[in-house]
């Protein structure tokens, strides 16, 4: 990677980190969602893809340097809109093929 695109990324996930952790981001907010099953599928394979990098250069930049706490609720809101879709096993038995 050259320097000028290092600097690039270095530069957005400062800025990523900072929005993040500005004062109120941390509060919770309450949303009501009438997604359709289709887009809980989705939902929950994109957070299952970008939670579970595992190779630094794979990695999102806004999730590199996120604790594994916030990690954490992506997941635990991924599998509750599984189980409010009653799509869990649906989704489990997807992964296999």
């Amino acid at each position: 990677m050259s320097s000028g695109a290092n600097e690039k990324t270095t530069s957005r996930t400062k800025i990523f980190e900072t929005i993040l952790r500005s004062p109120g981001m941390g509060e919770s907010c309450k949303i009501v969602l009438n997604p359709t099953r289709q887009t809980i599928l989705l939902l929950a394979r994109l957070i299952e893809n970008g939670v579970g990098k595992k190779e630094e250069k794979d990695k999102d930049e806004m999730l590199s340097f996120l604790p594994e706490d916030a990690l954490n609720e992506l997941k635990s809101i991924s599998e509750e809109l599984l189980k409010k879709g009653g799509l869990v096993d649906f989704y489990e038995h997807m992964k296999q093929l």
